[in-house]
């Protein structure tokens, strides 16, 4: 249907008008044949001349000039066709990497996706305002608004299922944002998550499957083994009935894989992980544990770097009196660390008061002993039981004896009334000491007496290690960070090469970079030592447990959605301007006016 958007335009008309006057009263000039000694005749002659209505010559000019005038007016006047509402439509892919799972020869659950997206496209027809998201934290737009074709391929083609287990929930409500209430949204998954916003329509598309899994592959010093290091595996089997697994173990080189240095038969019962102890000979090369293909092949092999050695040392500079009352040495020593013999080359420092000048990677614990009135005991209670520090740590069977002492940072232990047992102080820039704050009264049995104390100190240790230069932790998970730290403030960007060649670049903050690969495989620092190397395990038993989980039925809500104002403002109908094409078509017949008369006026000028 055609609209006017702007009537008055159609005043433009009277160029109608115009033309035709213009031909109506131009000058008709004939040409006449006579012979010339009459123009020699001195007699007085007379010229029929000015200009004086005559009727129109028909000719293709005042055709085109006539047309070209009309579209022209129209353009003017804002001829439009009526453009239909465009229906919302957002699919939501779930990029778990459980949709990587073979169904058949040469299909996997995204293969299957991917083709039922299409297919719900081609039913849906071209009156569709397609977006399509992909899950993730946070969720990710891979196309937005769209009504190309080959854009929506594009974007079905980078869909990609490498990341962790993650919540759906973030990228269906930005979806139902989207749709609005007049939308449709259609999220394709190999499974049901445990729950579903009202509106979103569920296309799973897996179905159970066995699967086995390397959980786990780590590398250790090991003194009483043979060749000085062990081999730790786990393993664990989903499905229904026990399965019998080849696991083999191969070094890999530079050129690839070696031949299997070892290889072991199991048989694995369902939901009962297993740990192998293998002892290794001390190999440089990562080794790779590797389990016969099965449903899921992204996780059948784990990589296992060689160890690198992270050991914290550690240098008291308190009073005997309060590092006795604490035992702190033999914690720490039972905790791993080891003493330092000089200040500047201390990892964690023992201090009271105030911490000495330490280096960027360290860290301090600093006492602050108190004494307090007597009967000023008050049981503990945890008030940050989320931090690292405070991991497995509750400290019920101490009565602490407290006082009114503020100290700096946030409390990490309460006891009543407010009062900070322990604290962290934040850093002021990223890459500074750690500092931990500790209060307590000699007088009294407190914290040492408490079967979490070595706890604590082991969670100190293993945090001080995680600040030591180099990489924080030799294995991570798809999708977590990978935290690297320098002895020397990082003056350019740092580049994380990958296990297929792809290039990771951070900009760093300080002596930090980081980077969150989604990919699994052994990573490399680019221009770093060969020993700077990171694993990027892809397991979770989360996500490989749950190929053995029943599939479940599609299901459909319209209910009332919230959020939708501005997506149903979008999707409100609207006109389609038709001003481009009647300027293209006046131009074209100004250029046929233009030819007609060159081409009448060349037949002219022939004898």
């Amino acid at each position: 249907m055609l609209t006017l958007t702007a009537p008055l335009g159609l005043l433009a008309l009277g160029a109608v008008l115009g033309v035709l006057a213009l031909h109506l009263l131009r000058v008709h000039r004939r040409r006449r044949t006579a012979a010339a000694l009459w123009l020699f005749d001195t007699a007085r002659r007379s010229a029929e001349g000015g200009r004086q209505p005559r009727p129109p010559v028909r000719s293709l000019s005042l055709l085109f000039e006539l047309l070209a005038a009309t579209l022209g007016a129209l353009g003017v006047a804002g001829l439009a066709l009526d453009r239909p509402a465009a229906r919302p439509l957002v699919l939501v892919l779930d990029r778990s990497y459980s949709m990587q799972a073979v169904l058949s020869p040469g299909e996997s659950v995204l293969d299957r996706a991917r083709a039922a997206a299409r297919a719900l496209l081609a039913e849906q027809g071209r009156g569709v305002r397609l977006t399509v998201i992909g899950t993730g934290d946070p969720p990710e737009v891979l196309l937005s608004a769209e009504r190309a074709t080959g854009a929506v391929d594009t974007a079905l083609e980078r869909w990609r299922a490498a990341l962790a287990y993650h919540d759906p929930q973030p990228a269906l409500e930005l979806a139902l944002s989207v749709a609005g209430t007049q939308g449709r949204v259609v999220f394709f998954t190999d499974r049901a998550p445990d729950s579903t916003p009202a509106g979103v329509e569920l296309r799973t598309l897996g179905r159970p499957l066995d699967n086995t899994a390397v959980l786990a592959a780590f590398r250790t010093e090991d003194p009483d083994a043979p060749s000085g290091e062990r081999l730790l595996v786990t393993l664990e089997h989903w499905g229904a009935e026990p399965r019998t697994v080849r696991c083999a173990v191969r070094a890999l080189a530079a050129n690839g894989p070696s031949e299997p240095l070892l290889v072991r038969e199991l048989s694995l019962r369902p939901g009962e992980p297993a740990e192998l102890s293998l002892p290794m000979p001390r190999m440089p090369v990562p080794l790779e544990v590797a389990l016969d293909p099965d449903a899921l092949p992204f996780d059948d092999r784990a990589i296992a770097p060689p160890p690198v050695p992270r050991v914290v040392r550690y240098r008291i500079a308190a009073p005997v009196t309060l590092t006795a009352a604490l035992a702190i040495d033999r914690a720490l020593e039972a905790a791993g660390a080891r003493p330092a013999t000089e200040q500047s080359g201390a990892d964690l420092v023992v201090a009271a008061g105030a911490a000495p000048p330490l280096a960027p990677w360290s860290t301090a614990i600093v006492l602050h002993a108190v004494h307090t009135p007597e009967g000023r005991v008050l049981p503990p209670y945890l008030a940050a039981s989320d931090e690292p520090v405070m991991r497995g740590v509750r400290f019920d069977d101490v009565a602490w004896p407290v006082a009114a002492l503020a100290l700096p940072g946030a409390a990490l232990l309460e006891a009543e009334g407010g009062i900070a047992l322990i604290s962290a102080e934040p850093e002021r820039r990223p890459g500074d000491p750690w500092r931990l704050h500790l209060q307590f009264a000699p007088r009294y049995e407190g914290p040492e007496g408490s079967r979490d104390w070595p706890v604590w100190i082991a969670n100190v240790c293993e945090g001080a290690a995680e600040r030591l230069p180099g990489f924080a932790r030799e294995h991570v998970r798809t999708g977590e960070l990978v935290l690297w730290r320098s002895r020397e403030p990082i003056e350019r960007p740092l580049t994380l090469l990958g296990p297929e060649g792809e290039r990771l670049e951070a900009q760093p903050q300080g002596r930090l970079a980081s980077w969150r690969p989604t990919l699994p495989g052994l990573y490399r620092l680019a221009g770093g030592d060969d020993r700077a190397q990171i694993v990027v395990q892809p397991t979770d038993p989360r996500e490989s447990g749950s190929l053995a989980s029943p599939a479940t039925t599609a299901a459909t809500s319209r209910q009332k959605r919230p959020l939708q104002r501005q997506a149903d403002a979008s999707a409100e109908p609207g006109v389609e301007p038709l001003w481009p094409w009647l300027a293209l078509g006046a131009l074209l017949l100004v250029w046929g006016d233009w030819f007609v008369l060159e081409r009448n006026a060349r037949r002219g000028a022939q004898p």
